[in-house]
C-alpha cells in the first residue's frame, strides 16, 4: 500500500467515525429502558478504550517537521 493511499484510507475511516459519533450523538434514546441505556453505556465506553490516538499522536513527538509547538508537548515530555 502507497502511503497516498494510507492516507486516504486513514482519512476516510476518521470520517466515517466522526459520521458515526454524529449519528449516534443525534440518537433519541428516550425509548430505552435504563438496563438498555446503561448496556449502550457500556458500549460506547468499550469503543472509547479501543479509539487509537495513542498510535496517531505519540509519532508526532517523535517527528520534528517544525509544525508542532512547545505548548502542544505533554508534561512528560523533554523538548
Amino acid at each position: 500500500m502507497s502511503s497516498i493511499n494510507a492516507r486516504e484510507e486513514i482519512t476516510a475511516c476518521y470520517d466515517a467515525l466522526e459520521a458515526a459519533v454524529d449519528a449516534v450523538v443525534d440518537l433519541d434514546c428516550t425509548a430505552l429502558t435504563t438496563p438498555e441505556r446503561l448496556a449502550l453505556l457500556e458500549r460506547l465506553e468499550t469503543v472509547h478504550r479501543r479509539l487509537p490516538a495513542v498510535g496517531c499522536v505519540n509519532p508526532i513527538w517523535d517527528h520534528d517537521d517544525g509544525l508542532t509547538g512547545t505548548h502542544l508537548a505533554p508534561a512528560n515530555h523533554a523538548l
